[in-house]
């Protein structure tokens, strides 16, 4: 239905990649239950700045909090390719309340 890869880095930081769900399942609330199990998994980690890097267009993940930021925002340890030219969108949790609160809005 739904998958999603978590890499954490030093510096309280962790990266989603591959979020993905399947043509079947889409706009039942599949991706928003992936991102939330993420960001709680990300959280419970010990990291509090989520990010993801995309070429594509990043609006879902603006509507659920993050923003986009410049490169120089990545953690150190988190290598960028320019020709690849990704965008770079960025959450900060401080809480699961954080999460709580956004998971209510996207319910709505």
């Amino acid at each position: 239905m739904a998958c999603g890869q978590l890499k954490l880095f030093k510096e309280g930081f962790a990266e989603i990649g591959c979020l993905v769900v399947s043509t079947d399942y889409r706009s039942r609330g599949r991706g928003d239950a992936m991102l939330g199990y993420l960001e709680r998994l990300s959280l419970l980690n010990g990291c509090s700045s989520i990010f993801v890097l995309s070429t594509q267009t990043m609006e879902w993940f603006v509507e659920r909090g993050f923003d986009m930021v410049n490169v120089d925002r990545l953690p150190p340890s988190r290598s960028y390719n320019s020709k690849r030219a990704s965008k770079i969108y960025m959450k900060k949790i401080e809480s699961a309340r954080d999460l709580d609160a956004s998971e209510l809005w996207w319910n709505r």
